[in-house]
C-alpha cells in the first residue's frame, strides 16, 4: 500500500476517495479518528490519510488528484433538465441532481 493523500478536512478526503472509486481506484482510509491525539502528537500527524489498495494505480490516481486540485476538469456546463449553470467540477447538477452527460433519449 502506498500513501496517496492527506488533508486535515475529512470531507475533502472523502470526496477525493469517492472520485477515485468512481474511476475504479480503491483506497483505504487511515488516521480517520486520530484527531483526538492533537497535543500528544503533532497536528499534521493526526490528519486522515488515503492509501492506495493497489500501488499500480499510483500514477493514474496522482493524475486524477492533480486534475481535482488544479481545476482542469473542463468547462462549465448547463443542465439539460433544468438549464442551470454548473461549475466544471460538478458531475451532477447542483440544482436538480441530473448527471452532466444525461441525455434526453
Amino acid at each position: 500500500m502506498k500513501k496517496l493523500y492527506t488533508h486535515e478536512n475529512r470531507i475533502i478526503l472523502f470526496n477525493i476517495r469517492n472520485l477515485l472509486r468512481e474511476a475504479g481506484i480503491e483506497t483505504v482510509l487511515r488516521n480517520e479518528f486520530a484527531g483526538g491525539g492533537i497535543g500528544d502528537l503533532p497536528a499534521f500527524d493526526t490528519w486522515p490519510e488515503l492509501w492506495l489498495e493497489d500501488d499500480d494505480n499510483y500514477e493514474r490516481a496522482r493524475a486524477i488528484l492533480h486534475d481535482i486540485e488544479h481545476g482542469t476538469a473542463g468547462s462549465d456546463w448547463y443542465c439539460r433538465g433544468c438549464q442551470e449553470l454548473n461549475h466544471a467540477s460538478f458531475q451532477l447538477c447542483w440544482q436538480c441532481g441530473r448527471p452532466m452527460d444525461d441525455s434526453d433519449d
